[in-house]
């Protein structure tokens, strides 16, 4: 899982659209994916809604229509569940009945049409201002596609050794690719956030 993760996160990192949560009430974007200042703080709902109307504004559609999807790590999180009494945040136990089909593995969430999943396979926790932030991921649709020659399987060791020496490994040839670039094409679906 974490070898498939790294490989399709370095693609949805490898975004134009930089976010940097300078403030737990301001962002500072960039367009060259280049992150310019440091981060001081984690996600906050103020954040959230900057970062949700910056895509809305560069006309990115929503990943289901209806929402964006974030995926952040723990760290990025703590802010957005710290800030939680700033109204607006629904947690995942207070829809899940309803959309069970639906609900995203890691899913925490929803805040400002965004769904909030939590990952910890290739996101940092330790970015910015004293190492003390962490990043995320919005997503529109149409972001990262995966092309797949063989799909993972088990293989088995050919044994030798009369059949005392044995193995098993996962194999696989695939590959993730960002859909959009906005320096070739002026558009792009994805929002990292990061720090300098």
């Amino acid at each position: 899982m974490k070898v498939l993760e790294s490989a399709a996160g370095a693609q949805f990192a490898a975004t134009d659209f930089i976010a940097v949560c300078s403030a737990t009430n301001s962002v500072v974007f960039t367009t060259n994916g280049t992150a310019t200042v440091s981060a001081t703080a984690d996600l906050t709902a103020a954040n959230v809604r900057s970062i949700v109307d910056f895509m809305k504004k560069k006309f990115i559609p929503k990943y289901d229509g209806r929402n964006y999807v974030c995926v952040a790590s723990v760290q990025a999180l703590a802010g957005m569940h710290a800030d939680s009494g700033s109204g607006g945040w629904v947690g995942i136990s207070q829809y899940t009945p309803k959309f069970a089909e639906n609900v995203f593995s890691g899913e925490v969430g929803e805040f400002y049409m965004t769904r909030f999943v939590e990952e910890t396979g290739y996101l940092s926790n330790v970015i910015g201002n004293g190492t003390a932030h962490g990043q995320a991921v919005f997503i529109g649709a149409d972001n990262v596609y995966e092309a797949i020659a063989v799909p993972e399987e088990i293989r088995m060791k050919n044994s030798t050794d009369y059949g005392r020496d044995l193995g098993l490994a996962w194999y696989a040839l695939l590959g993730f690719k960002l859909v959009w670039s906005y320096s070739v094409d002026t558009e792009q679906h994805v929002v990292f956030v990061t720090s300098a």
